[in-house]
């Protein structure tokens, strides 16, 4: 691979990194104060159901939450 080649992916790499960076940043500003709090206090251990371990860690989503993924598939 060229080096030229390597400078040019390292600068795409960047440009995608800064998108995500403000992608992330304004998602952060609509997250009220007190949620990381309440996050860091709840319990994420995984739970047994009948046969099923039910774990906070497994994503689920809900229709309404879907536009918020979305979001960052851009």
């Amino acid at each position: 691979m060229k080096v030229s080649s390597l400078y040019t992916a390292y600068n795409n790499c960047l440009d995608v990194l800064k998108t995500c960076k403000t992608k992330i940043c304004n998602w952060q500003r609509t997250i009220h104060s007190e949620h990381p709090a309440k996050w860091s206090a709840m319990d994420d251990a995984p739970q047994k159901k009948g046969k099923d371990i039910i774990s906070v860690h497994v994503a689920r989503y809900k229709k309404k939450y879907v536009q918020v993924i979305n979001m960052f598939e851009d």
